[in-house]
């Protein structure tokens, strides 16, 4: 696992995931991977399938994005797709016409294929798959999992009451102070009926690094002053704190914490940053504008130990953004 991911860093939590990843278990459980954007939840994720690929598992995998949550059915076909002429032969004529209509893989009829009727053809699959293989499904980014495939997906897992049948899921959490995301609605939590259809389920959060994970996270020429600086700017962010150490000496970036340009160990000026998120949907799109108008100072960010605007301190301040770090707030530049 790749230490510029946040990965490395956390043994503990690996640790738990490669356990799970790797057991064949006798009766069906599940182990959600849960965290804020950039804490390293796909890369446990990711590392979680290779070792249950090496311990004999069919991989059942998926992973979304925020522009496919309102595709039908897409899920069930990334987790179908390469499994279903393997199976075919076990799900019953009209279930399985269901579901290759609902996969785009046939016309459809006059009428259109139930619910009922692709959610049982789910479960024959699954069973078809546990026939000949421990089974491990695999969903990234699930808070983006559309609601047809989390139906489907929620029907067929009440139904398995054993066998070697594992779900393991990563999913993005609400973080009020990334710029990237501030302003958005929270993510959907509904993917939770998934835990909720399996006999054994848990879900291990991804805390915050501390000074020395991030410390371990960063190059070896980043000194432990220098560290803590970072590990505080970035509120321990695996991906935040590899932003604000790549540009630890560029005086001219003007942008506060936890609003760095992506690109390990690269200097780009806060243009780009504005770019990228000028390229998302507006409900998710920082407003720089406000933040200057508020004159906000990176020690009274949100996720700070403050929690709030403390707009009565940074009005004594130079106006924000600062041109160089050494107009920001003491707390930042030591």
């Amino acid at each position: 696992m790749a230490a510029a991911s946040g990965g490395l860093v956390r043994s503990a939590e690996w640790q738990r995931v490669r356990d799970f990843a790797q057991e064949v278990r006798a009766a069906p459980a599940a182990l959600a991977i849960q965290g804020e954007a950039g804490a390293g939840k796909s890369t446990l994720w990711r590392a979680g399938l290779e070792v249950a690929a090496a311990a004999g598992h069919r991989l059942l995998r998926s992973e979304p994005s925020a522009s496919e949550t309102d595709l039908s059915f897409a899920g069930l076909s990334d987790l179908l797709a390469e499994v279903l002429p393997l199976v075919a032969a076990r799900i019953p004529g009209p279930q399985l016409e269901a579901l290759e209509v609902a996969l785009l893989l046939r016309p459809a009829g006059e009428e259109p294929p139930t619910a009922h009727a692709i959610g049982l053809a789910m479960l024959a699959a699954l069973r078809g798959c546990l026939s000949q293989h421990p089974v491990l499904i695999a969903v990234d980014d699930v808070q983006w999992l559309d609601d047809a495939t989390l139906e489907a997906m929620t029907f067929a897992l009440r139904r398995v009451s054993g066998g070697p049948l594992s779900l393991l899921v990563a999913a993005r959490t609400e973080a009020v102070a990334d710029p990237l995301t501030v302003g958005a609605p929270p993510p959907s939590r509904a993917w939770q009926e998934l835990l909720a259809a399996m006999p054994e389920a848990a879900v291990m959060d991804l805390v915050p690094l501390d000074m020395w994970q991030v410390q371990n996270l960063l190059p070896p020429d980043v000194t432990a002053a220098q560290a803590r600086q970072v590990a505080r700017q970035s509120r321990g962010n695996p991906f935040w704190a590899l932003q604000i150490s790549a540009s630890l000496e560029d005086a001219e970036n003007p942008l506060p914490p936890l609003a760095r340009t992506p690109g390990p160990r690269t200097r780009q000026p806060a243009s780009s940053l504005r770019r990228r998120s000028s390229s998302l949907p507006a409900r998710t799109s920082p407003d720089w504008s406000a933040a200057g108008s508020a004159r906000v100072s990176c020690c009274s960010w949100p996720a700070t130990s403050r929690g709030h605007w403390n707009s009565s301190r940074s009005s004594t301040r130079a106006s924000w953004p600062p041109r160089t770090w050494s107009e920001c707030c003491r707390c930042c530049s030591t």
